[in-house]
Order: C-alpha cells, then sequence, then structure tokens
C-alpha cells in the first residue's frame, strides 16, 4: 500500500513480451490456410519466412494457430468407410 497509496494495484495489461506474430501475420496466416488447407505446420512456417522474413518457433506458430482458432479435425469417423465384415463390434 505504501508504493501504489492505493489498495488496488495496477493493472497488468500490456506487460510482458510482445508477441512475434501479430494480427498482420495471424491474417496471413488464415489467408494461406484458406487456400491451402492441408498444409504442415513447417510449411505455415516456410510461408511466414518467405512472405515477411520472420523466423518464427514451432511453438510460437502452434500457439498462434490456437489463439485464431484454425484447428481442423476429421468428422467422421474412420470405421464408416470399412466393409460391415471387417467392423470391430
Amino acid at each position: 500500500m505504501k508504493a501504489f497509496r492505493i489498495v488496488n494495484p495496477p493493472s497488468l495489461i500490456g506487460q510482458g513480451r510482445p508477441r512475434s506474430l501479430t494480427r498482420e501475420y495471424e491474417e496471413a496466416i488464415e489467408d494461406f490456410l484458406d487456400e491451402y488447407s492441408q498444409v504442415y505446420l513447417n510449411e505455415i512456417i516456410v510461408f511466414i519466412w518467405d512472405e515477411f522474413d520472420i523466423n518464427v518457433a514451432r511453438n510460437t506458430m502452434s500457439r498462434a494457430i490456437k489463439r485464431i482458432k484454425l484447428i481442423y479435425k476429421r468428422v467422421e469417423p474412420v470405421y464408416r468407410d470399412q466393409e460391415d465384415d471387417l467392423r470391430v463390434r
């Protein structure tokens, strides 16, 4: 209380290291994934390197994709494509 002269400390918004992938880069990733939906994470990293000359770690790219909510998962189970006599019951 002596340091701030108030009961509540200041907010922590805006503190910490700035993101290496800004919203501009995330929009470029979204556009790239709209055009090429079946790319690997390494290919997205190469795209960012080619377009913006930024070296991004795999973990950073993975977090950015999670942040913009671009996770593609298979919707249909595999067993629907199998024949009836091969199914496990």
